[in-house]
């Protein structure tokens, strides 16, 4: 992981489930076609691919798999809570050893 959390790659990963998950392509029923228009979106169709976050049909479909669509969602969320705990705390322990008091 990057210092912001989340790397290039998965930034895209993210990108590429959500809009999958907001058309509405989470099953083999209601799979999407999809043509990726550049190098950064065939990336991050292949490491969905090989995560099983987005799965291919026979007929060159795809869909996002909800499950884990929602288990990466819950995932992100987690680390940017805990990110934002960590710099409260540091804020707290610059504020009671008088760093900010000048």
């Amino acid at each position: 992981m990057s210092a912001a959390g989340v790397t290039a790659s998965e930034a895209g990963q993210h990108r590429l489930a959500r809009r999958f998950f907001e058309e509405g392509a989470t099953s083999k029923w209601s799979a999407r076609p999809f043509e990726p228009k550049n190098g950064r979106e065939r990336r991050a169709l292949a490491a969905c691919l090989a995560a099983g976050l987005v799965v291919r049909t026979d007929k060159d479909m795809y869909f996002v798999d909800a499950a884990r669509y929602e288990a990466m969602q819950t995932r992100t969320r987690w680390a940017l809570i805990l990110a934002f705990a960590v710099v409260v705390i540091l804020f707290a322990i610059l504020y009671v050893t008088g760093e900010f008091n000048t």
